[in-house]
């Protein structure tokens, strides 16, 4: 098997842009648009595409550079790091290893929040004078709304004065959230 590095004609320590580039020029040269009929340059051209799946992707070129490639299979799929399909226990050993690594990649980040990012019962978002003004007229309205329909909600639907009810104690207890925070916020 051909060095993939070989196959796009940059070196090993090259960037992703020059593997980016490298891959544009070959693959424009050797596409079978520009050459209908020649088997030879058709296979140039799916050996330039498989190189470049697997160094075009930063991921996928540390594997490579890590394992190498022992078969065809794991320079054009390697996402099973090589293994055969005759032995599912190294392909999912290989492929566990593979989530480990990305899930230790995540936690050395430099963000110091890692890759996603919730907020917690420590930080929260501060809030304007506005978003406690549009909260408050939000809760005004479903209140509003349920209890004008807890009139009718027992013909249309049995639990119906269930929801309206509940709807009108969320209602209240946002409207008292949003005055609470209205007159306690130094926000805009």
């Amino acid at each position: 098997m051909e060095d993939l590095y070989s196959i796009l004609e940059v070196s090993k320590t090259a960037t992703q842009d020059q593997i980016k580039a490298s891959y544009k020029k070959l693959a424009r040269k050797y596409h079978p648009d520009l050459h209908p009929g020649d088997k030879t340059a058709e296979e140039k051209f799916k050996q330039i595409n498989a190189a470049y799946d697997v160094l075009g992707d930063a991921a996928r070129r540390a594997q490579y550079d890590s394992y190498g490639s022992n078969d065809a299979q794991s320079a054009y799929n390697s996402n099973w790091s090589g293994q055969s399909a005759q032995d599912p226990w190294s392909a999912w050993a290989s492929a566990w290893q593979q989530h480990q690594q990305q899930q230790n990649n995540y936690s050395q980040n430099d963000d110091t929040y890692g890759a996603w990012h919730t907020y917690t019962n420590y930080e929260r978002r501060s809030y304007t004078k506005g978003d406690y003004l549009i909260s408050l007229l939000r809760n005004l309205v479903i209140t509003a709304v349920c209890f004008s329909l807890s009139r009718f909600s027992i013909i249309f639907f049995p639990f119906g004065p269930i929801l309206c009810f509940a709807g009108i104690v969320s209602g209240i207890g946002g409207i008292i959230k949003s005055l609470h925070g209205l007159l306690t916020s130094s926000g805009k």
